[in-house]
């Protein structure tokens, strides 16, 4: 039973650590603007030796071999890892299936991978903030072009996500019409932001993970 997501937590691999299960559930906390950042940052957060890990699992769960996981595949694999609460499966399904099309693909077990990887270390946090930096880097704020330059060279861009960026970006931003530090938080973890913060409180710096 390949479960890379467990290994993240350091639990057993014949058993789902709950603590997986909560940062899953939490993924819920997405929005378009966030879906942008975890794209573009999936495969930097994320080791190589991970994303091994990760295709492995993938690959395991892919019972069709068509590129996208099923609910019913999903659960024949967890099942097998002694996980049987299907509710809790389907929950996290349906947190990871961004598109809504009822399957998952990899870049969507990517992201969700990478949004925990992140959400559990305030230091990863920051350093994501700052890596969404490009027009004004080390001024500690991220600009809407900075965003919509990142949607256009990952060929993502149309009138219509830049009118939701745009939008988006508002709810988060401050009086200057830009996003600092906390609103960036916020606009990670949604209206837990503060107490998430408080929770994961610690000496800012650059991890080397």
């Amino acid at each position: 039973c390949i479960m890379p997501l467990v290994r993240f937590t350091d639990a057993p691999d014949e058993k789902l650590s709950p603590l997986v299960i909560q940062s899953l559930k939490e993924f819920h906390h997405h929005n378009k603007l966030k879906d942008v950042v975890l794209k573009n940052l999936a495969s930097k957060i994320v080791s190589k030796q991970e994303q091994k890990e990760l295709h492995e699992a993938f690959d395991e769960m892919d019972g069709q071999k068509d590129g996208h996981v099923t609910l019913d595949e999903l659960k024949k694999v967890l099942h097998k890892c002694n996980v049987h609460d299907d509710k809790t499966i389907k929950e996290w399904f349906n947190h990871i299936d961004i598109d809504h099309k009822g399957e998952i693909n990899y870049q969507e077990l990517l992201m969700a991978y990478a949004d925990m990887k992140i959400s559990s270390r305030q230091e990863r946090l920051y350093r994501a903030f700052h890596h969404m930096q490009r027009h004004e880097p080390n001024k500690d704020r991220i600009t809407v072009d900075d965003i919509l330059d990142i949607v256009k060279s990952a060929k993502q861009y149309d009138d219509q996500s830049d009118e939701e960026i745009r939008t988006l970006f508002k709810q988060f931003a401050n009086k200057n019409g830009t996003i600092d530090y906390q609103g960036f938080a916020k606009m990670w973890y949604g209206k837990e932001s503060r107490e998430k913060l408080r929770q994961l409180h610690s000496p800012l710096h650059h991890e080397n993970e």
